[in-house]
């Protein structure tokens, strides 16, 4: 009896060998495509260079002493393909139906694990095979700047635009504002800093996270020296050091010049009583600021602009700004 209960334990810890391995490698697999689907996410904008980022970051974690092979072929147009492309309006397997403004990149990454002790049961190998998914959507809440744009603005990507509702296109008839917001209750920071895009403790980082539907209030009696002295810290901020060179179509995503800006209704009231709903979010890359003659101006672009670790929003309209998450 010892020796049948001897033999059964020893193949049991055998098979364990190779089942443990197959775990090993099948976590490996995982953890590949996790992180080809978030490197392709980060660039859905464009999705060709999503698809090529995956690859590479593929490639990138098959170096030698990396552990097993992965594979991951993609074959264009091909519904067998590794790697899938999704666009608005599609439904992507394991996790829905995208609205019209959002994307999303598809990975599965095999592993090969050849056995050794499962051989002597007439097992020679498994195939393992992993699935990852990262999706690009509108944001449905981020930290904004103290300043508000009207709603209806038309979005004109790459072109300038007067960020500036004193003396360009603004609502009418909101007496004692400007285009400027209170800060919210409870930051700490100085209105100065805070539109300065100067480094906010996380308390006040989010305190100044504002949702899609909120309310936001105004800010009066600002002189120009205030808000100029802000928005020019961010132009020579941006004049040094890596952003030194940069421009609005080929940036880091901490340049100073960049500024979330919530696009508004107005609902009532005037002065700091003058009430706004938050309907859209803009992203503005600060292109210069006059604050002589009349009219002044904040000249700035609208840009595309992936914000990674904001709340999502697949089925949402397009607000101009954008994040992306592993969705499984």
């Amino acid at each position: 009896m010892m020796v049948i209960a001897l033999t059964a334990m020893l193949g049991a810890a055998a098979l364990s060998v190779d089942v443990g391995r197959a775990m090993v490698a099948a976590q490996r697999a995982q953890d590949v495509a996790d992180a080809a689907a978030l490197a392709g996410g980060a660039t859905l904008r464009v999705p060709t260079d999503a698809i090529v980022v995956a690859q590479q970051c593929v490639a990138a974690n098959n170096e030698p002493n990396q552990g097993d092979h992965i594979t991951c072929v993609y074959v264009p147009n091909s519904a067998s393909s590794d790697i899938q492309y999704y666009g608005p309006y599609t439904y992507v397997p394991t996790y829905g139906w995208l609205g019209w403004a959002a994307k999303a990149i598809q990975v599965k990454t095999h592993v090969t694990v050849p056995y050794t002790f499962g051989r002597a049961l007439g097992l020679t190998e498994t195939t393992i095979t992993r699935r990852a998914t990262a999706i690009r959507g509108p944001v449905g809440g981020c930290p904004i700047s103290p300043i508000w744009i009207s709603h209806p603005t038309e979005y004109r990507y790459g072109e300038y635009h007067n960020l500036l509702m004193a003396d360009g296109p603004h609502y009418a008839e909101i007496p004692g504002n400007f285009g400027w917001l209170s800060l919210p209750e409870g930051v700490t920071a100085s209105w100065r800093d805070v539109l300065a895009g100067l480094p906010l403790s996380d308390d006040d980082l989010e305190a100044m996270f504002r949702d899609i539907g909120d309310l936001v209030y105004g800010y009066p009696g600002l002189s120009v020296g205030q808000w100029v002295a802000g928005l020019e810290s961010r132009i020579e901020r941006a004049a040094t050091g890596t952003w030194a060179g940069e421009t609005w179509d080929s940036c880091s995503p901490n340049n100073p010049r960049i500024i979330i800006v919530p696009l508004v209704t107005y609902i009532s009231g005037t002065g700091s009583g003058a009430t706004f709903r938050i309907e859209k979010f803009g992203a503005f890359w600060l292109d210069s600021v006059t604050s002589s003659g009349n009219p002044k101006h904040i000249d700035g672009r609208f840009i595309r602009y992936t914000l990674p670790g904001a709340g999502i929003e697949p089925l949402s309209d397009d607000v101009g700004l954008f994040t992306y998450r592993l969705a499984g």
